[in-house]
């Protein structure tokens, strides 16, 4: 209702330490870092299976967002002889069409975090179209390369800037301002179809909610307006609208400041 999908999130490569480090689990690890699990266990697939079949059911969605990204110990471990034989790439591409067909028998199609595969370039145009990328990158840069490569790859993608609250009372905005507008501007040069707004709680969220509303508010306005936005037209109508008026948003953007 209200235009709202939600979307099922859970990670099938990377960022497994919470399962790997649990007993019965330890042995689909990649190696010693219980982070990433293992693609060549044929254990790790049945296991994904589980947790697909009991998951997905419960979203009405037709996307699920696999992860897979940050896979800092693959090829390291139990995969390094499939790494020496056939490339890092492709063995982490593999594990991602599998994830594939694992989510299809629920009638689900993946997206995935592009931060790996953007390194194998040859491989981007293997991925299948009904799979979207996710272009992440939370740094207030001036350019944006890995956005101009997956528009080149001509394969489906979004743009994922974040609210720059983790791991922070208050959230790095100033930072997150510029990364937010940058990056979904080029993400609709180059092609991009969506932008998702990352607002993680690595380590447990140490601020509150609400203190993330002005970077959920700028995303949702420079999406909606694309390349005419103008932060400070929007800062004006955020302090008449959202604010009311009252001197919040000097406030807001003072506690910002102290970060810096």
């Amino acid at each position: 209702s209200k235009y709202i999908e939600l979307q099922a999130n859970l990670q099938s490569f990377g960022h497994c330490n919470r399962i790997l480090t649990q007993p019965e689990y330890r042995g689909l690890s990649e190696s010693d870092l219980y982070w990433t699990l293992s693609p060549s266990k044929a254990e790790t697939y049945e296991l994904l299976g589980d947790l697909y079949e009991e998951f997905l059911p419960l979203f009405e969605s037709s996307v699920v967002n696999i992860g897979c990204d940050e896979t800092y110990d693959l090829g390291l471990g139990l995969s390094k002889k499939r790494k020496a034989q056939e490339g890092k790439g492709r063995v982490y591409l593999d594990h991602i069409l599998r994830l594939r067909d694992l989510a299809m028998v629920h009638g689900k199609k993946i997206m995935f975090f592009g931060d790996v595969v953007v390194n194998y370039p040859e491989l981007l145009t293997e991925i299948p179209k009904d799979v979207i990328l996710l272009d992440w990158i939370y740094d207030p840069m001036d350019e944006y390369p890995n956005t101009k490569a997956f528009g080149a790859s001509g394969r489906r993608f979004w743009v994922c800037p974040g609210t720059g609250g983790w791991n922070s009372i208050f959230p790095r905005l100033q930072g997150a301002k510029i990364n937010i507008e940058r990056l979904v501007k080029t993400g609709l040069k180059y092609g991009a179809e969506g932008m998702l707004l990352t607002d993680w709680g690595d380590h447990g969220h140490y601020g509150v909610l609400s203190v993330n509303f002005y970077s959920y508010l700028l995303g949702a306005a420079v999406s909606w307006e694309g390349q005419p936005f103008s932060l400070a037209e929007f800062e004006e109508g955020l302090e008449s609208v959202q604010f009311r008026g009252e001197p919040w948003l000097e406030l807001y953007n003072g506690l910002a400041s102290i970060y810096d």
